[in-house]
């Protein structure tokens, strides 16, 4: 999310060699049958905002 103001200049990095580590995000549900909708919307939110973003790929279907 952070990662577009940081390409545009409008985020700066202060301690760029003091980073935390990257981490893995992982979505988890046993159904989709009766996924609530406001679930599906969140699962989708992350989906776009993820898609871009180097560290991160997309696995699972």
């Amino acid at each position: 999310m952070a990662d577009r103001k940081f390409q545009s200049g409008e985020l700066v990095r202060v301690l760029p060699d003091d980073a935390p580590p990257s981490t893995d995000i992982a979505i988890m549900f046993a159904d989709t049958r009766n996924l609530p909708p406001k679930t599906r919307a969140f699962i989708n939110f992350l989906v776009r905002e993820f898609r871009d973003v180097p560290e991160y790929q997309m696995t699972g279907s």
